[in-house]
């Protein structure tokens, strides 16, 4: 028989992943009167044993994925590593103290928008003097087209000292539901704080009035009907806040994973980290290879030079040049 053409077929394979152990071996040197040795490579916590692709896999399945840690220590136990659940979340927090100053670099830009969307979702905190776990509040900040961030804060309350204190250097509008926290911010002509309404909810209210047959939409879409239409006079804003709601559904998901914070510091630590997945995953980034290359580098960083590490200026920079890591996928 003669050949005449082929026919191709694809399958996927799967390949587990691999953990390494690298050693640093640092060569010593001596004359008549000195010693020296030489450096070994900087790390992101310094005398850890954790590489930045070791941390990068740790947030990014717990902040992304919503893999809760002790879930991941099973996970990495088959792979021949003994890790406990307070060795990973110690190392979580270390990571968001050094990701702070990058972090307000973050709240700069996201707060440098026109228009920000906000909203905020509850979630549970272990608190030993308490018999039962409180709630404390997450807020996303988005930004506007301009500004393809988001940040996120933590406030043991809802109180209205938590966005407050976070929007105190803002200027412009601000589109939210009506929750009466946020109207001292518009009344004080001083703050130069517009506010913007959001359809979403005002239709949330109209559809629950089909069964209670209450007026209480009604009321609501009177009482801030001018907040409510602000949106047609300017093309710059939105009708609705949807999707600043849609920043909250990673919350929503790992809080039925992760179940709760173990303290305020723990929603602080979370806050940070998320608000880089988050800002990835905007910029259509990989996560994973934005924490390892971040975390690679940032201790040793130009201080000046931090705006070029924020994931949507760094996606073009990084897609730019080829990786040598074929750890550090590019998407």
């Amino acid at each position: 028989m003669r050949r005449i053409g082929e026919e191709v077929s694809k399958r996927y394979e799967y390949i587990p992943a691999q953990m390494k152990v690298i050693e640093d071996v640092c060569q010593k040197y001596a004359c008549a009167c000195t010693v020296k040795t030489a450096t070994k490579p900087i790390q992101p916590i310094e005398e850890s044993t954790a590489g930045a692709s070791l941390l990068a896999q740790v947030i990014v399945s717990k902040l992304a994925d919503h893999l809760p840690l002790h879930r991941q220590a099973k996970m990495l136990r088959r792979h021949g590593v003994e890790l406990s659940e307070q060795t990973m979340c110690g190392w979580m927090a270390q990571c968001a103290q050094l990701l702070e100053p990058l972090y307000a670099r973050l709240k700069r830009c996201v707060l440098a928008s026109k228009v920000v969307g906000t909203d905020d979702t509850p979630v549970k905190v272990l608190d030993r003097r308490l018999r039962q776990a409180r709630r404390g509040r997450i807020w996303p900040y988005v930004g506007d087209r301009d500004h393809p961030t988001v940040i996120y804060d933590y406030t043991p309350t809802r109180e209205r000292a938590g966005p407050e204190q976070f929007l105190k250097d803002y200027r412009g509008y601000l589109q939210a539901d009506a929750y009466v926290t946020y109207d001292s911010f518009f009344t004080d002509a001083e703050r130069g704080m517009v506010e913007v309404g959001c359809w979403a909810h005002a239709r949330r209210h109209v559809h629950q009035a089909l069964e209670s047959e209450a007026g209480q939409a009604v009321a609501y879409i009177l009482k801030n009907w001018e907040a409510l239409t602000r949106y047609s006079t300017d093309s710059d804003l939105s009708i609705d806040n949807n999707h600043t709601e849609r920043a909250l559904r990673g919350w929503a998901v790992g809080r039925n994973n992760w179940t709760f914070f173990g303290s305020d510091r723990g929603g602080r630590t979370a806050v940070v980290l998320r608000s880089f997945v988050a800002s990835c995953e905007l910029a259509k980034v990989d996560p994973f290879a934005w924490f390892h290359d971040v975390l690679s580098r940032i201790a040793d960083h130009p201080i000046r030079k931090l705006d070029e590490l924020l994931p949507h200026r760094w996606a073009p920079a990084y897609c730019s040049f080829p990786s040598t890591d074929p750890t550090l996928s590019k998407s």
